[in-house]
């Protein structure tokens, strides 16, 4: 199962940089939920995909890519470590390193838990809310 669970994240993560969006939220349950650092909420999968099309498109000149380093799995859980790339609308470049923990049921993610370099994003959204 957890060959599966990580091959199910891997391409949820390159979905996401492919701007293949509704093949990644495929991969989630419906009821699934996205924690984010910078808000400490979990936020239900629904209103999470509408946000972060939202921002990519307004934010990204061509969407943000995802590369993983490292990923490790155990029971019903995947852990990733990430590094991502974009072009800023607003010029220049976003890079951030990630650490993502992935709970997976019956091959589709159920929970996100994502923790990445707060610095780097304020430093390019210069302090943005979003």
């Amino acid at each position: 199962m957890t060959g599966a669970n990580k091959g199910a994240v891997l391409e949820w993560l390159s979905a996401l940089s492919e701007a293949r969006y509704d093949d990644a939220w495929a991969l989630m349950d419906p009821a699934a939920e996205y924690w984010v650092l910078r808000r400490r909420v979990a936020i239900p999968m629904v209103e999470f995909a509408d946000l972060y099309v939202g921002h990519m498109k307004k934010t990204f000149v061509d969407g943000l890519r995802f590369t993983p380093t490292t990923l490790t799995a155990e029971d019903d859980r995947v852990a990733v470590l990430a590094d991502s790339d974009g072009e800023l609308v607003s010029g220049g470049r976003y890079d951030n390193s990630y650490h993502f923990l992935f709970q997976l049921r019956d091959g589709l993610i159920t929970k996100v838990w994502e923790y990445g370099d707060t610095y780097q994003s304020w430093k390019a959204f210069g302090g943005n809310s979003e």
